[in-house]
């Protein structure tokens, strides 16, 4: 994704509005299930930066807030539930 290649990702890049939604009915969802006193959690096999521009576009620039923890490149299925902790390290991000 940073990196630019192909056609995909630099499509999306230049044009976010084309490919993304705004998914106000699904916030409205996730805000009322935290109000309720349900901790939610984002886990996506993609890494940060593609992670943000999707979930901006779709939830608006607040969007962590919706979420007590955000976990990119969880490398969910193999990775992230077969292989030992010692080869799937945990990295924490300050984000400002």
């Amino acid at each position: 994704f940073a990196k630019r290649r192909g056609t995909f990702f630099p499509s999306i890049i230049a044009n976010p509005d084309r490919y993304l939604f705004k998914m106000d009915s699904v916030k409205q969802w996730l805000v009322r299930e935290a109000a309720a006193g349900k901790k939610l959690i984002l886990v996506t096999n993609s890494d940060v930066d593609f992670a943000e521009l999707v979930m901006q576009a779709a939830f608006g620039k607040g969007w962590r807030k919706l979420f007590v923890c955000n976990m990119f490149a969880a490398r969910k299925g193999k990775g992230f539930f077969e292989l030992p902790a010692s080869e799937t390290p945990f990295y924490s991000l300050k984000h400002d």
